[in-house]
């Protein structure tokens, strides 16, 4: 596909968000969305615990919003 670290990745229903979180520590600068804000609540505790490894929030956002809404998360 082409993905060097780096570029900008939106994953559409991410859950808790474990793999954004790979992504993120990889060095993509990641987007999570899901419809559940109970998911999301529990993927945002992810970005506070990988401040530590370097991680920081623009690397690794997650935003509650369906799929077809996703250009007004």
């Amino acid at each position: 596909l082409g993905l060097q670290p780096g570029m900008r990745l939106l994953e559409l229903g991410c859950g808790c968000g474990w793999m954004s979180e790979f992504l993120g520590i990889a060095g993509f600068q990641v987007l999570g969305t899901s419809i559940g804000p109970d998911e999301i609540s529990l993927a945002e505790k992810r970005v506070d615990a990988l401040r530590a490894r370097g991680v920081t929030e623009e690397r690794l956002r997650f935003r509650v919003g369906p799929m077809e809404t996703v250009d007004q998360v």
